[in-house]
């Protein structure tokens, strides 16, 4: 076109925005905006007609930012009946102007606008794929009960500083928010209030908040989108309200440890309401996060052995903790249990035997792996005694069980106590094969369903086993008669 400058301003909701441009006086910068209906373009944006301007613009409807442009064309960037935009051209190099240009710009823009309609159809598909991908993501975490990780998909994928969730009790599910912004951290919280009040089972508050941009018009239909994905958690919850699914709070400094501890808890359908790397973040998560119990490291940046069990102990005096570690000395195992652990297992136990300590810790049982119930059985310096050889013991009759007892080992016959010591003054109860098989199940870390479904007995049948059990050895709980059962050899 021969001319000295040249802009192209799009509509952008009830505004037009300058988006490109060439030899436009320097005040004028890229973004600038102006609503629809002001100046020159806003003018032709609304009517969809060309206009020609030639001369210093006098008309108060058409002021520009160039007043002295000499020369100027604008023509509506158009597809059908939507304008999409406005090119404009001014400053002529040529002493006659635009004349015999205008059909060339008319196609300009003709060919504009259809590029312009092409990459809106290109950013409207990618920001649909995005959204798509954003709601797989949230749709995921959800499924896996996972608010946390809900809550921070959602923030991710739709650009919200801050995301947080409320049950119908009003208990906070999740907040995420980056630390440095406690103003959207407190809106969000203070917007997910809505849900209290509403007796309806399953509902959840859900509370958006962002600094810049402001949430504009049309994102509505996306936030309810995201809320009613994010809502299904409080219908989870109350559908998992027969069978109880812990939410763990884990500290682990160590960041591939980090992940595979996710990962074990996620797999196995335990909620991580918070994983942190010191025991001070630790600390100051467990008002927010609400765990039912604490998987712990021993070797954090912060604290060193006990002392973050003792810490977490402090701050919360009923939680169970649950100690994680890779050391299996029994003075440190002993140290976890005086500073109030409730349980002590090591990092390469099967993942199995990780969730029943958990459950085990919150039902109030001290939680031991074998290898550090072993270890704290031994007495300091010398070996424990061998039992006896006896002759094995007649199956269960009462029963009709004839299978051998599990692993080949021999039960305690008539007259002998579990010390080996026939005379000792604290005789028990011979143990029957069965019962030595269910001892053995309970070294292992199964839970009584788990030991249920492997002897092929109804779960109230081996709860009574258990207590048996207990009462025959002399024990205070489950955990002890297998501490008693290894030391004495009942068992390997």
């Amino acid at each position: 076109m021969d001319a000295g400058a040249s802009s192209i301003m799009l509509v952008e909701g009830d505004e037009l925005r300058l988006r490109a441009s060439v030899g436009l006086p320097t005040n004028v910068h890229l973004g600038r905006g102006q609503r629809l209906g002001e100046g020159i373009a806003g003018w032709v944006a609304t009517s969809g007609e060309k206009i020609v301007l030639r001369g210093r613009v006098t008309d108060e409807r058409f002021h520009g930012v160039d007043p002295d442009a000499r020369e100027s064309i604008s023509v509506p960037l158009r597809v059908g009946d939507d304008v999409l935009g406005v090119l404009s051209v001014k400053r002529p190099h040529d002493a006659d102007g635009f004349s015999g240009r205008q059909t060339l710009l008319d196609g300009i823009a003709a060919d504009l606008s259809r590029a312009l309609r092409a990459m809106n159809v290109i950013s409207n598909l990618q920001r649909e794929r995005e959204h798509a991908e954003g709601f797989a993501d949230v749709a995921l975490a959800v499924a896996a009960g996972d608010a946390h990780g809900a809550a921070r998909a959602a923030a991710e994928a739709f650009g919200h500083h801050a995301v947080a969730l409320r049950g119908r009790s009003g208990k906070v599910l999740a907040v995420y928010a980056g630390d440095d912004d406690p103003e959207c951290r407190a809106a969000a919280l203070s917007a997910s209030e809505s849900v209290a009040g509403i007796d309806a089972p399953g509902a959840t508050g859900v509370g958006f908040a962002r600094h810049d941009p402001t949430y504009e018009g049309d994102e509505a239909e996306l936030a309810q989108r995201t809320a009613d994905t994010l809502a299904l958690l409080g219908r989870a919850e109350v559908k998992r309200e027969g069978g109880r699914v812990l939410r763990v709070l884990a500290v682990e400094d160590h960041p591939v440890m980090q992940l595979g501890v996710r990962a074990l808890l996620e797999r196995e359908g335990l909620i991580v309401v918070g994983l942190t790397s010191t025991c001070a973040e630790a600390v100051g998560l467990l008002e927010e996060a609400q765990p039912d119990v604490v998987l712990c490291d021993l070797h954090l940046p912060d604290a060193e052995g006990a002392d973050a069990i003792a810490r977490l102990r402090a701050e919360a005096p009923a939680l169970p903790i649950v100690a994680f570690s890779i050391d299996r000395s029994p003075e440190l195992i002993r140290a976890v249990l005086r500073a109030g652990g409730n349980g002590y297992i090591s990092k390469d136990t099967p993942a199995s035997r990780v969730i029943a300590a958990l459950h085990a810790a919150v039902e109030g049982l001290v939680a031991l792996g074998r290898e550090a119930a072993t270890s704290i059985a031994k007495v300091d310096g010398a070996e424990p005694r061998r039992q006896a050889p006896a002759a094995p013991a007649e199956p269960d009759s009462a029963r009709g069980d004839t299978r051998a007892d599990k692993g080949g080992a021999t039960s305690v016959p008539n007259g002998a106590t579990p010390n080996g010591s026939s005379d000792s003054s604290t005789s028990h109860e011979p143990l029957t094969p069965r019962e030595l098989e269910l001892l053995r199940y309970m070294a292992e870390g199964y839970t009584n369903k788990e030991v249920a479904r492997a002897m092929v007995l109804a779960e109230d049948t081996v709860k009574k086993g258990v207590q048996m059990l207990i009462a025959k050895l002399g024990a205070a709980d489950r955990t002890h008669a297998v501490v008693l059962a290894l030391r004495n050899h009942l068992i390997d």
